[in-house]
């Protein structure tokens, strides 16, 4: 009776050791995942950093009002300056 209780108990030990293996096995994986998650996304926010400073360069602006809009600078003798009202 005494060894069946024992191998009982080892076979419970065992099987709890196996399943704290397997979940930190899993968590492992999910961790890895997420930084490379994390890796992506940031790599991504850096490129869209860039393409921000390019596209808001007075250059590209100045470009884009040109070629897309039509625009053309104001001639000095167009532009009226407001007074501000106190």
């Amino acid at each position: 009776m005494k060894k069946i209780i024992l191998l009982i108990v080892f076979c419970l030990w065992a099987l709890l050791i196996t399943a704290t293996h397997i979940a930190i096995s899993r968590t492992g994986r999910a961790i890895t995942r997420l930084q490379e998650d994390v890796s992506v996304k940031e790599a991504r926010n850096q490129y869209l950093q860039l393409e921000i400073a390019r596209l808001s360069s007075p250059e590209t602006v100045t470009h884009f009002a040109r070629e897309q809009l039509g625009m053309q600078p104001a001639n000095p003798y167009e532009v009226v300056q407001l007074e501000k009202i106190k």
